[in-house]
């Protein structure tokens, strides 16, 4: 039987996000373009730069705006015009900056809002206690704060006070589909035999991506290792490769399309200090690719599978755990990496977090009144 509640039109819902790139929110709303009701819904860029994935989102079914940020009231005036024109029944802040001065005008227009947590933000000092204030004066007007993991919303608890819902990331298992033979192809292109022990990272250059502590452990592997490394990283970066891991540390820049180097790869490798998810460990996961990883994000989700092998974010912890995947016979790593792309295939997929979503965004709405089709 449906309920008066689902029975209702899909909520109009305004997303503020920051610039529309490559990165975690932008992926998942256009991967949950179906759950989340896309066609009804508007993505605010508040960027100097709209991005370039915003063709993405527009393909996906969003409708995209283009308002930059600026420290002035005539921003958040027109930021007012975009909620009054749009007959929004939600708004959702997906951005750090000004946010609680968002949320609080979606409060002033009526509207229900929601903010997710995307990273677990280690904020000290003043920085801490203006971020709890903000966060509790937001939480006091009726905010719904989101974290993206489980020790995100722990973060939030003991640094701001706030009392997060917990909705997982999740990746489209479509962007991790690859050809047969992929594996085989991808090896001959870089020239890999096809007993080399291969691993992969996948990260743009980041303080807290730890990225030369992943240089300096793959130079403590013995011979027979290749890693390869995603993403854009720095001149500095590329000459710490070229000092200590020349021709054992492929550097391969910013690749949209990874299945193939999931694929080809043996193991996956994550070093950073902290993360909200983070997606390309899920992407990992689902590939069934065994994961050298530090204690981040939604890791502790995985229990104690052998094929999550967590380390501390030094360059012996790292090495160390890549030889505990190297010690692995293939069949092994094929059985227990296919449990972890079970398990992550439950949990973190569109269908899961998108379905989450859609039903706070509907319950909140129907609450203030949902408004009927213009």
């Amino acid at each position: 039987m449906t309920s008066n509640l689902d029975a209702d039109p899909p909520p109009r819902v305004l997303h503020l996000l920051f610039e529309l790139t490559l990165s975690g929110a932008e992926r998942m709303l256009a991967s949950a373009a179906n759950e989340l009701a896309a066609a009804g819904s508007t993505i605010v860029a508040t960027s100097p730069n709209v991005g370039r994935f915003a063709g993405d989102l527009a393909a996906a079914g969003y409708r995209i705006v283009h308002c930059p940020f600026a420290r002035s009231l005539r921003h958040f005036i027109d930021i007012a015009k975009i909620l009054r024109a749009g007959s929004f029944d939600v708004v959702h802040i997906h951005l750090e900056q000004a946010r609680i001065w968002y949320l609080l005008l979606a409060r002033l227009l009526g509207l229900p809002a929601v903010a997710t947590i995307h990273a677990e933000f280690r904020f000290d000092g003043a920085l801490r206690r203006r971020k709890a204030v903000g966060r509790r004066l937001a939480a006091l007007f009726g905010v719904r704060f989101v974290a993206c993991s489980e020790r995100v919303a722990r973060n939030e608890r003991a640094r701001f006070g706030t009392t997060p819902a917990v909705i997982a990331n999740w990746t489209d298992p479509a962007r991790l589909v690859t050809t047969d033979g992929a594996r085989d192809r991808l090896r001959s292109s870089l020239r890999l035999s096809p007993d080399t022990f291969v691993t992969v990272s996948i990260a743009n250059e980041a303080p807290i991506k730890n990225l030369a502590a992943l240089v300096r452990a793959v130079a403590m592997q013995g011979p027979g290792h290749i890693h390869l490394h995603l993403g854009q990283v720095s001149p500095e970066l590329a000459c710490l490769v070229a000092e200590l891991a020349s021709g054992r540390l492929l550097l391969l820049g910013e690749v949209e399309a990874i299945g193939p180097y999931l694929a080809a790869s043996d193991a996956f490798l994550c070093t950073s200090f902290a993360e909200g998810g983070p997606l390309v460990l899920i992407e990992a996961a689902l590939a069934g690719l065994p994961c050298v990883t530090t204690d981040v994000g939604v890791v502790e989700e995985f229990g104690s599978m052998p094929a999550m092998v967590i380390v501390e974010p030094d360059p012996s912890a790292i090495s160390a755990g890549i030889d505990r995947v190297r010690a692995m016979t293939p069949a092994e790593r094929r059985r227990q990496g296919a449990e972890l792309a079970t398990f992550a295939g439950r949990r973190y997929v569109p269908a899961v977090g998108g379905r989450h979503y859609a039903a706070l965004y509907r319950a909140l709405s129907h609450r203030h009144g949902l408004r009927t089709p213009a």
